[in-house]
Protein backbone atom coordinates (compact mmCIF):
# COMPACT_ATOMS: atom_id res chain seq x y z
CA UNK A 1 0.00 0.00 0.00
CA UNK A 2 1.25 3.20 -0.97
CA UNK A 3 1.43 6.29 1.60
CA UNK A 4 1.99 9.39 -0.69
CA UNK A 5 -0.45 11.44 0.20
CA UNK A 6 -1.79 14.35 -1.87
CA UNK A 7 -3.24 17.20 -0.35
CA UNK A 8 -6.34 16.85 -2.05
CA UNK A 9 -6.89 13.14 -1.07
CA UNK A 10 -10.10 13.36 0.37
CA UNK A 11 -10.10 10.29 3.42
CA UNK A 12 -12.98 8.34 4.81
CA UNK A 13 -13.68 6.61 8.13
CA UNK A 14 -13.95 3.00 7.88
CA UNK A 15 -17.40 1.49 8.38
CA UNK A 16 -16.21 -0.81 11.37
CA UNK A 17 -15.12 2.37 13.23
CA UNK A 18 -16.61 5.00 15.00
CA UNK A 19 -14.89 7.56 17.38
CA UNK A 20 -15.59 9.77 20.52
CA UNK A 21 -14.48 12.70 21.93
CA UNK A 22 -12.56 12.15 25.13
CA UNK A 23 -11.58 15.44 26.90
CA UNK A 24 -9.37 16.92 24.23
CA UNK A 25 -8.60 13.92 22.17
CA UNK A 26 -10.15 11.22 20.48
CA UNK A 27 -10.75 7.64 21.03
CA UNK A 28 -11.25 5.36 17.78
CA UNK A 29 -13.23 1.61 18.36
CA UNK A 30 -12.60 -0.82 15.69
CA UNK A 31 -15.68 -3.53 15.87
CA UNK A 32 -14.45 -5.25 13.44
CA UNK A 33 -10.95 -5.96 15.17
CA UNK A 34 -12.27 -5.33 18.85
CA UNK A 35 -9.26 -2.57 19.19
CA UNK A 36 -9.09 0.71 20.54
CA UNK A 37 -7.01 3.51 19.34
CA UNK A 38 -6.16 6.72 21.14
CA UNK A 39 -5.42 10.00 19.69
CA UNK A 40 -4.91 13.87 20.57
CA UNK A 41 -6.93 17.13 19.85
CA UNK A 42 -4.85 16.76 16.74
CA UNK A 43 -5.95 13.08 15.68
CA UNK A 44 -9.54 14.12 16.86
CA UNK A 45 -9.97 17.36 14.25
CA UNK A 46 -8.60 15.20 11.60
CA UNK A 47 -10.97 12.73 12.28
CA UNK A 48 -13.92 14.98 12.55
CA UNK A 49 -12.80 16.56 9.34
CA UNK A 50 -12.80 13.36 7.42
CA UNK A 51 -16.32 12.51 8.19
CA UNK A 52 -17.20 15.24 6.79
CA UNK A 53 -15.36 14.66 3.76
CA UNK A 54 -12.85 17.09 3.69
CA UNK A 55 -9.13 16.82 2.67
CA UNK A 56 -5.49 17.38 4.28
CA UNK A 57 -5.10 20.53 3.09
CA UNK A 58 -8.51 21.20 4.46
CA UNK A 59 -7.34 19.94 7.91
CA UNK A 60 -4.02 21.73 7.55
CA UNK A 61 -6.01 25.13 6.99
CA UNK A 62 -8.06 24.36 10.04
CA UNK A 63 -5.05 23.61 12.58
CA UNK A 64 -3.49 26.61 11.40
CA UNK A 65 -5.96 28.77 11.62
CA UNK A 66 -6.96 27.42 15.16
CA UNK A 67 -2.83 27.39 16.64
CA UNK A 68 -1.22 29.58 14.00
CA UNK A 69 0.96 29.08 10.93
CA UNK A 70 3.68 25.92 12.05
CA UNK A 71 6.24 24.20 9.60
CA UNK A 72 5.86 20.90 10.32
CA UNK A 73 1.70 21.05 10.84
CA UNK A 74 1.57 19.37 6.66
CA UNK A 75 3.75 16.97 7.63
CA UNK A 76 2.16 15.73 10.58
CA UNK A 77 -1.47 15.44 9.46
CA UNK A 78 0.34 13.22 6.99
CA UNK A 79 2.20 11.21 9.01
CA UNK A 80 -1.04 10.62 11.13
CA UNK A 81 -3.10 10.42 8.63
CA UNK A 82 -0.61 7.40 7.18
CA UNK A 83 -1.01 6.09 11.28
CA UNK A 84 -4.80 5.99 10.84
CA UNK A 85 -4.41 4.06 7.49
CA UNK A 86 -2.54 1.85 8.83
CA UNK A 87 -4.13 1.37 11.62
CA UNK A 88 -7.50 0.37 9.13
CA UNK A 89 -9.24 3.25 10.93
CA UNK A 90 -9.37 5.11 7.71
CA UNK A 91 -9.08 4.76 3.72
CA UNK A 92 -8.35 7.24 1.11
CA UNK A 93 -10.62 7.66 -1.67
CA UNK A 94 -9.56 6.56 -4.68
Amino acid sequence: MSYRLSDADIYTLLPTCSFEQEGEGVVVFDAGGGTYWRGNSTARLVLELTVRGCTRADAVDRLEREHGPSAGVRDDVRGLLAVLIKARIVKRNA
